[in-house]
């Protein structure tokens, strides 16, 4: 099950410049995944990053140029993950990367942020533009080009090879 989800939906675990682990969510292929396989497939991927790195919070990078709602996850999926990311996975999160958010996803954020806490907002980076997004993984990742154009390995040879 996991891994044919990871050949629609990439997802790649990459050692930080201080460390910690680097989880990759790539973008999603042209096919909608079951929630049951996205979610195994998600946690597994997760606890990998955890076992890679001697840190106990790892960065995500969720990259959402170009997805189409009809292939995401069903929302009682995602409402599932996120039940489980806050029951079993608290402060395990050091940030979110998320890469060519819509424009409203910025909207929201700015209508939203002032009531936030501190230490939230600075776990949450939206990021638009090739050099806003070179500049903001270099900070995290020695090659960041390799993330932004693709030349991250093949995540089913890695989990099976």
């Amino acid at each position: 099950m996991i891994t044919e989800d990871l050949e629609h939906q990439p997802i790649w675990v990459h050692s930080g410049k201080d460390g910690h682990a680097l989880l990759h969510l790539g973008r999603c292929a042209s096919v909608r995944t079951s929630g049951e396989a996205f979610i195994y497939t998600l946690m597994y991927m997760i606890e990998r990053a955890l076992a890679s790195s001697s840190e106990e919070t790892i960065d995500v990078v969720l990259d959402i140029s170009g997805i189409q709602p009809r292939y995401c996850p069903p929302n009682n999926s995602l409402k599932q993950l996120i039940y489980i990311l806050q029951n079993h996975y608290p402060q395990r999160l050091r940030t979110l990367i998320v890469l060519d958010a819509p424009f409203w996803a910025h909207a929201l954020y700015a209508v939203l942020s002032p009531f936030l806490d501190e230490r939230t907002k600075k776990k949450l980076r939206l990021v638009r533009g090739e050099s806003n997004k070179e500049n903001v993984l270099g900070e995290f990742l020695e090659c960041p080009d390799q993330l932004l154009n693709g030349q991250s390995s093949d995540p089913v040879a890695e989990l099976t090879g």
